[in-house]
């Protein structure tokens, strides 16, 4: 599973969302989008086997954290994602679509 997001916000984080832990604590997607913000990344490449990486002026810039498991990804996915959405995903494989979370701005996602 891979998810890719972009855009760009400056608000505060809120407060839902699914936590993945890691060697740093505990991140969830609206952290994640955050983190894009303060990188000034155009994208954020969620993918098992590898940690969550931001694309910054077309370089990939991988977080400092242990390696995404298949459960933790759709973790993530499915904090967001409503049950049709996630049956269409499984459906599919593969998924485009636009969200917006509370404090924060949209966000395209291509998920696949």
């Amino acid at each position: 599973m891979q998810v890719i997001a972009n855009g760009t916000h400056s608000a505060p984080l809120g407060d839902a969302g699914a936590y993945i832990k890691t060697g740093e604590g505990m991140l969830t997607i609206e952290y994640l989008l955050a983190e894009m913000e303060r990188r000034g990344a155009s994208d954020i490449i969620l993918t098992v086997g590898t940690p969550p990486q931001y694309r910054v002026l077309g370089s990939l810039q991988p977080m400092d954290c242990a390696a995404l498991t298949a459960e933790d990804t759709r973790r993530l996915i499915s904090s967001f994602l409503t049950e049709a959405q996630m049956k269409r995903l499984e459906e599919r494989r593969s998924l485009d679509l636009s969200r917006s979370f509370p404090g924060l701005p949209r966000f395209r996602f291509n998920l696949f």
